[in-house]
Parts: structure tokens; C-alpha cells; sequence
């Protein structure tokens, strides 16, 4: 996809964090709201709030049905943020919760691998092979959308790690 599309979706990113701010101003109770700014924040390279965000949804709903997305975004910031063994912690909470979603496959992956767990690392990425053959790591436009390059750059190093194919 050509770079005025990704442009246009940072772009995107900058307009929802006002309007999800709003939302939690109506409503400081909405876990939803929450969870969806935190994974803004981490777009936006910011995964300390990020964090804080996801650990607000998580005591807001603590038994909501869908909770492995909130840990899913609690785990990547927490990676992104250098908190390897919290982040670990975080990913193996969502497996247990939903362990075919291929976007926590992915993050676990990484995680793993950043904390150096090689064999669960390859593992999870057998298994998310296994449910999605073509998955690559080139084919991952959505490295494109971190706005701190040195993000991207470890999440792909850490995939790299976990033995996801090029």
C-alpha cells in the first residue's frame, strides 16, 4: 500500500485519541473506551500509558468475555515499554484466554522470544503457522503504523528470533 495510506491511518490515530478522551470524559467507567486508547497510545509510542490504560479496562470488567484483547494490549505495551517478564505474565494470561487469536499468536511470539523462552517462542509461532500458513514477516504492513521506529524494529527482531519466516 502506497504511504499516503499510511499516512492517512497515523493521521487516523491522532483524531480517535481526542475522541476516545471525550468518550471516557461522558463515561470514566467505559472499560471499552480505555482499552481502545491504550492501544491508540501504543501506535502513538507511548506504552507507559498505554499501560496504564489497560490495567484501568482490566478493573473496570475484570470478567469480560473478550478480557484476552485487554491483556493483549496490556502484554504489547509492557514489551514495548522494556517490561519483559510483566509482559510475559500478560501474554500467558491471554493464551490461556483465547489461545488461536492470531494477532496475541504474533505478540506472544515476540515476547517469548524477548525474554528468551526459544522453545515456547517456536512453539507459539509453529502454531500460528499452523492456523495461518502464509503469515510473514513482510507481509506485516502493520509495523508500518508505530510511530516510534524503534518499536517496529523490535518487534521484528524478536519475530525474527521466534523463527517466523521472512
Amino acid at each position: 500500500m502506497g504511504s499516503l495510506f499510511w499516512r492517512r491511518v497515523a493521521i487516523a490515530f491522532e483524531i480517535a485519541l481526542p475522541v476516545l478522551e471525550r468518550a471516557i470524559g461522558l463515561n470514566p467507567n467505559s472499560a471499552l473506551a480505555h482499552q481502545m486508547i491504550g492501544f491508540v497510545q501504543i501506535w502513538l509510542g507511548r506504552p507507559d500509558v498505554a499501560i496504564d490504560h489497560f490495567l484501568y479496562a482490566r478493573r473496570l470488567n475484570p470478567i469480560d468475555i473478550l478480557s484476552f484483547t485487554t491483556s493483549l494490549g496490556l502484554a504489547s505495551a509492557q514489551f514495548l515499554a522494556g517490561r519483559n517478564q510483566e509482559a510475559l505474565v500478560s501474554a500467558e494470561r491471554a493464551l490461556t484466554d483465547n489461545p488461536k487469536h492470531l494477532p496475541l499468536l504474533r505478540q506472544c511470539a515476540a515476547i517469548f522470544a524477548s525474554c528468551g523462552q526459544m522453545e515456547k517462542a517456536q512453539e507459539i509461532t509453529r502454531q500460528l503457522l499452523q492456523l495461518s500458513p502464509n503469515e510473514r514477516i513482510s507481509s506485516m504492513t502493520r509495523f508500518r503504523l508505530f510511530r516510534r521506529p524503534k518499536d517496529a524494529e523490535r518487534q521484528i527482531a524478536a519475530l525474527r528470533a521466534a523463527g517466523l519466516p521472512e
